[in-house]
C-alpha cells in the first residue's frame, strides 16, 4: 500500500475530525470543537494563515494519518494533531508524517519543535522518544474543568535526522 502525504485543507476536515474522534474514544476523552478543538473549525485559519502548517497521510483513498505545526515563537513551533488510525500504525506513517513536519520545520528555519501529549499516550511517548524528542516538562491542564496531565517534549531540529 502506498501512502502520500499531503496538505490538509478544509474539505478534508470531517476526516481529520473522525480519526481523531476515533482516537479519544480510545480514551474515554470527548471531541469539542468550541473549546479545546476549536482550532479544528477552520484549519487554514488555524495554520496556514499564522504560519503554520497542516498534513494527511493518504492511503490510496482513505484519510489514514495527520500532524500539525503551530510557530509558538521566534524559531519554535508546536507539533499539533499527530494521529494515525490504529489500524494503520506500525507501518511507517507515523515516521512519514513526522519526516514532513521536520523537513518542513528545517525549511522554514526553526530551531526547535515542541510537543504535549497526555500521560496516557504511552505509545505516542515512546515514539517520540525513539525519534529525538526529550521530555523537559509535566503539566496538569484544564480542558471544560476536567484535568489532565502531559508531557512536554522538545526536540532541536538541528540535531534531528532521518
Amino acid at each position: 500500500m502506498t501512502t502520500k502525504i499531503r496538505q490538509a485543507k478544509n474539505p478534508d476536515l470531517q476526516y481529520i475530525i473522525e480519526i481523531i474522534k476515533e482516537h479519544y474514544a480510545d480514551f474515554g476523552d470527548t471531541f469539542n470543537l468550541e473549546k479545546f478543538d476549536k482550532d479544528l473549525q477552520d484549519i487554514e485559519q488555524s495554520y496556514f494563515q499564522k504560519n503554520g502548517y497542516f498534513w494527511l497521510a493518504q492511503a490510496e483513498s482513505n484519510i489514514v494519518g495527520t500532524i500539525a505545526l503551530k510557530p509558538v515563537q521566534e524559531g519554535v513551533a508546536e507539533l499539533k494533531r499527530f494521529y494515525v488510525r490504529k489500524k494503520f500504525r506500525r507501518q511507517g506513517i507515523g515516521k512519514q508524517l513526522l519526516n514532513a513536519c521536520l523537513d518542513y520545520a528545517r525549511g522554514k528555519g526553526l530551531k526547535k519543535i515542541i510537543l504535549w501529549t497526555d500521560i496516557r499516550y504511552k505509545q505516542a511517548q515512546s515514539f517520540y522518544l525513539k525519534n529525538g524528542f526529550e521530555p523537559v516538562d509535566k503539566k496538569t491542564f484544564f480542558d471544560a474543568d476536567v484535568p489532565w496531565t502531559a508531557i512536554k517534549f522538545a526536540i532541536q531540529i538541528s540535531q534531528s535526522s532521518r
